[in-house]
C-alpha cells in the first residue's frame, strides 16, 4: 500500500508543479485568471513537497525491503 502512496505522491506532485509552473509562463491560459500568488506557491512550494515526499517515502521503502535468503 505505501508503494502506491508513494507513486501516487511522485504523480501528483510532479504533474501539478509542472502544471502551475506552465499556468506562469503561459504556456497554459486559464478563461477566468487565476491567483498569482497561490500558483507560485504551488509550482515553487507545495507540490514540490509533495514531490519530495514521494520520492523520500519510495526511497526507503527500496533500502528497507527485505532482501531474499540465499541458499
Amino acid at each position: 500500500m505505501s508503494w502506491i502512496g508513494g507513486v501516487g505522491l511522485i504523480v501528483y506532485g510532479g504533474v501539478n508543479m509542472v502544471v502551475a509552473i506552465a499556468v506562469l509562463s503561459g504556456v497554459i491560459r486559464t478563461d477566468d485568471g487565476y491567483d498569482e500568488s497561490a500558483m507560485i506557491g504551488h509550482a515553487f512550494l507545495w507540490d514540490p513537497l509533495f514531490l519530495l515526499w514521494g520520492l523520500a517515502l519510495t526511497a526507503a521503502l527500496a533500502l528497507t525491503r527485505p532482501r531474499p535468503l540465499r541458499r
